[in-house]
């Protein structure tokens, strides 16, 4: 979500302010629903989550997540697709702040590291798979930089919350830690 608001910023060439997120808030709407099972994120009608793994993308949304208004939108936009699907068939919600701000008393959390080196390869290789070149070295300066960035925000920082799961992904398969997380929601909620 917060990768959509800064794709429609890239777009509009505007810098996250206080009035610019006043008026894309009101202007531009960002929704996300349920359909066949996957997130459908889309802005102002546009599926956009094709486009939401680009670099600049990743940059700037570190930059409007920092942003109190657009943290409170959008944490009111997950809080609610949480009513909504929560229950049955259940929901699975992955980002930065989603154990500690905006699900605080999920039944199972889990937080998912990788090295620095491995998310840059993934991502590198994600990259090339859509046909973009970027160095290497970049992407690790990206990757880091984000990190500080969203560790350090005002509001809502990146941080493991008190109840998590702990998940190092570099050595395991993307399978692997499928079946890591299937087993600790079992284990969570079958008692």
């Amino acid at each position: 979500m917060y990768r959509g608001v800064a794709l429609a910023f890239l777009r509009n060439q505007a810098l996250p302010t206080g009035s610019e997120v006043a008026h894309f808030l009101g202007t531009q709407p960002l929704t996300a629903a349920y359909e066949k099972g996957a997130l459908c994120l889309r802005l102002t009608g546009e599926d956009i989550l094709p486009l939401l793994r680009d670099p600049e993308v990743s940059a700037m949304a570190s930059k409007v997540a920092v942003l109190q208004p657009v943290r409170w939108a959008l944490v009111a936009m997950q809080r609610a697709l949480g009513r909504e699907y929560g229950v049955t068939p259940g929901l699975v919600v992955e980002g930065r702040d989603i154990g500690t701000e905006v699900f605080p008393d999920a039944e199972v959390k889990i937080f998912m590291t990788a090295s620095l080196g491995v998310r840059a390869r993934r991502r590198h290789a994600e990259l090339l798979a859509r046909g973009q070149v970027m160095a290497l070295d970049a992407i690790e300066s990206a990757i880091a930089l984000r990190d500080r960035q969203d560790a350090r925000r005002k509001h809502s920082p990146l941080r493991q919350a008190r109840d998590a799961i702990v998940l190092d992904t570099d050595s395991y398969s993307m399978e692997e830690q499928v079946e890591f997380i299937l087993a600790r929601i079992r284990e969570h909620t079958v008692r």
